[in-house]
Formats: C-alpha cells, sequence, structure tokens
C-alpha cells in the first residue's frame, strides 16, 4: 500500500513537472513569436526608410544622367517606357511628393519620368536661357511617333510617342522648342505635320533701334572734348530709362536670327553698339552694363587694344577691322577706301582670328566701297554696320544696318524717341 502510494505521488510529481515545462515552451515559443514578429516588423521600417532615405539624396530639382537611362510616360497607373536619354544629360525635375510612393521623377513642364536612381543630384546647370525673351514663332509642329531632340548637334533625347510643340525659333533643317527647360531642337525630318498659328502680332518687333556709342567720360575727373563722348552720368540715365521701361537688350546673334526672320522679338528690343574700344570702354561702360544686367556689343579694332581688356559676360565683341581705322593716302579720306580687297579681306580675317569671331562688322568711319563691301562678305561676316540715324528694318541690307549716332548731348528724351 506504502509502495503505491509512492508511486502514484510520483506519477503525479513528474505530471507537474511536464505541465511546468510545456508552459515554459510554450511561454518561450511565444516570446520567440513576438521577438520574430518585432524583427521582421524592424526589418520592414528599416527598408521602407532606406528606399525613402534613397529617393531623397537622389532628387534636386536639378539633376544630371548617371547612364545612359530609360524614360518613362504614366499610363492607367503603370510606368511604360517610351523613349530614352542619353548619360551626363542635365534635367530639371517638379516636386518629389509622388516619388516618394512611385520611385519616379517627372521632369519639369513634360510628361515625361526617370527612375530615381538613374540621376543624381546637381547644384547648377549651365545653360542659356535669353531665349526665353523671344516671342513664340508663327508655328505649331506635331512629330513623327518616334522623333529625337537635339542639344548642339547631339542626341540628347528620343521619344517614342508622338508629341505637339509649339515652336521657338526656325532653323534650316530644324526647328527649335522648349523642352525640359532648355531650348533643344528637332530635325524636320521627325516633324510629320507644321502649321502656322500667327499670334501676338502687336507684341512683336517690327523695327528695332541700334543705338552707336563710341566714348565714356566721368566729368569729375576726366575731359572729354569729343562730341561723340557722353558723360557716365547720362549712359547710367539712359540705361536705366531702358531697364526701368523693360528693354530687351538683344545680342548680336538675337539680331541676327531676327534680321533672317528666324525668331520673333518683342517689341521692347534694343541693340546697344560701342565702336572703337576707347576712353571708358573697358571702365565706365562695363561698370554700368553689368550693373544694371544689360547687353551691348563692342566692335573693337584689334590693333590697338586685346579683347582681354574688355571682358565682361554683358559685352560681346565683334570687329572694326584690325589697322584700317586711320586716315587714307591714297586721296581718300579713310585708309579702306584705299586697299584693294585682298588686303581688305586679310585684315578682317586678322581681326577675327584675335577675336574668334565671325558675325558681325562695323566700318571704320561708316565708310564703305565696292571693294570694302566685297570684301566684308567674303570675309565671312553676316552683319555689317553704318550710320543712318533710323531703326533697323528686317527689310534692310544685313551689310547696311543704320544706326543712331549717340552725341555727347543726347539725353534721356533722346533715347525714349529713338527706341519707342
Amino acid at each position: 500500500m506504502q509502495k503505491g502510494k509512492k508511486k502514484s505521488a510520483l506519477s503525479s510529481g513528474r505530471a507537474l513537472i511536464y505541465v511546468f515545462v510545456i508552459v515554459i515552451l510554450l511561454g518561450v515559443g511565444f516570446v520567440f513569436n513576438d521577438l520574430t514578429k518585432g524583427i521582421k516588423h524592424t526589418k520592414s521600417v528599416v527598408s521602407e526608410d532606406t528606399k525613402i532615405d534613397s529617393i531623397l539624396k537622389a532628387y534636386s530639382e536639378k539633376v544630371v544622367t548617371l547612364k545612359n537611362t530609360d524614360l518613362y510616360i504614366l499610363n492607367n497607373g503603370n510606368y511604360k517606357i517610351i523613349g530614352s536619354i542619353i548619360a551626363d544629360t542635365n534635367l530639371f525635375l517638379e516636386s518629389i511628393e509622388p516619388s516618394l510612393k512611385d520611385n519616379y521623377f517627372k521632369i519639369k513642364n513634360t510628361e515625361y519620368f526617370v527612375e530615381h536612381h538613374d540621376v543624381s543630384p546637381v547644384d547648377v546647370i549651365n545653360i542659356d536661357k535669353h531665349y526665353k525673351n523671344y516671342l513664340p514663332a508663327n508655328k505649331d509642329i506635331v512629330t513623327n511617333d518616334k522623333f529625337s531632340l537635339y542639344l548642339n548637334e547631339k542626341v540628347i533625347i528620343s521619344i517614342d510617342n508622338a508629341h505637339s510643340f509649339s515652336v521657338i525659333m526656325l532653323g534650316n533643317d530644324e526647328y527649335f522648342v522648349e523642352f525640359n527647360d532648355m531650348l533643344m531642337s528637332i530635325k524636320k525630318d521627325d516633324v510629320k505635320e507644321s502649321k502656322d498659328n500667327h499670334t501676338n502680332s502687336e507684341l512683336e518687333a517690327t523695327k528695332i533701334a541700334v543705338l552707336n556709342y563710341h566714348f565714356f567720360n566721368d566729368a569729375a575727373v576726366e575731359t572729354c572734348n569729343e562730341i561723340i563722348c557722353l558723360e557716365k552720368k547720362n549712359f547710367e540715365a539712359q540705361l536705366k530709362y531702358l531697364k526701368d521701361n523693360g528693354f530687351y537688350t538683344v545680342t548680336m546673334n538675337d539680331f541676327n536670327l531676327w534680321m533672317d526672320k528666324k525668331i520673333r522679338l518683342p517689341k521692347k528690343s534694343v541693340l546697344i553698339t560701342v565702336d572703337d574700344g576707347a576712353m571708358g570702354t573697358d571702365t565706365h561702360l562695363i561698370e554700368l552694363l553689368e550693373k544694371y544686367d544689360m547687353k551691348a556689343t563692342l566692335f573693337l579694332i584689334t590693333a590697338w587694344w586685346p579683347k582681354t581688356k574688355y571682358e565682361s559676360p554683358n559685352l560681346e565683341i565683334h570687329s572694326h577691322g584690325y589697322d584700317i581705322h586711320t586716315a587714307g593716302t591714297c586721296g581718300q579720306k579713310y585708309k579702306a577706301l584705299c586697299m584693294n580687297k585682298d588686303a581688305l579681306v586679310s585684315d578682317f580675317n586678322k581681326s577675327k582670328t584675335l577675336l574668334d569671331n565671325h558675325i558681325a562688322f562695323c566700318y571704320p568711319f561708316y565708310a564703305y566701297n565696292s571693294n570694302v563691301l566685297v570684301a566684308v562678305k567674303e570675309a565671312g561676316f553676316k552683319l555689317a554696320f553704318v550710320g543712318g540715324d533710323r531703326k533697323a528694318t528686317q527689310n534692310d541690307d544685313k551689310y547696311m544696318i543704320p544706326r543712331f549716332i549717340i552725341y555727347k548731348w543726347t539725353g534721356v528724351s533722346d533715347i525714349k524717341n529713338m527706341v519707342n
């Protein structure tokens, strides 16, 4: 009887131990399961944070493509490859917000996207945006189902989808359009339809005043007895009037394109030119152009002064000849009128080489004859300027562009009459 009770007690003890062990194991299991869930949850959070961090690091309003990459379009909630972009292409992007869930960045003012891991932020994109001063050309185009966008004659973006554009500038074999906040070109062979679209003609310049300055002096410290010497304070007042009244100071390339009817310029456009490179050109002129952020062209006598004397982002330099700005020796008043064509071409080419510039020429003393005219054309200049005291029109001879001569007595009221 004692033995039976002993066995029963042992059995009960073992049972309790088994139950205790099971409870412990179940508890460990539950804890382990909770830990596993926690680990899984932590991994999920880290993964999502990593993705968002990656997108944030890739985003900027200005980015560059890291490789040849795909271009996408959003179609019924899905991103579909629609083209390609070459490596090292600068892009402007829109807001980052949709990308935090979609992983794609939208290219500014377009319907196209790039994947976030294909681009990297850049601090600066150096492009010329002065084309934004142009009026749109009177033409709209629709591309073929496949077309390419060019920048400096290089294919940058290829798209497998017809697209319509408003043309900004006309080329010989291409149309220039705005894409990705840049002026890019499309070959005419890639266009299936074009139509005229005459708009805003009342805002368009049909005539442009070309102002012709020479010398600048600060009367408080400098004396200048030339009738074509303008006091610095008067020049500043003239620039201020142009700036305050919204005038666009066109570049020489702008003016050449306008003369060829490839662009439309706003009615408030003016071309500022300066002859020679003498007194105050490298000081007062540049100082005030930069102060008011206005553009001008210097026609430099390259035998007399180096172009390095006039370096400024607001001043471009074109030819006033190499060494023909002197009195003649053949009974003519000016040297150029005494020279044969070949000698003139040689002089012009020397000037062009020193300036690395081939667009415009200004006749010294406004004087020319048939030899000078032929030589200017043979040297490859596209424009040449004289006097004339009237506005230039697109019907003028491109080698006899008229200008308003600015004298020491020219005031703001005179400038107002010239440009309006």
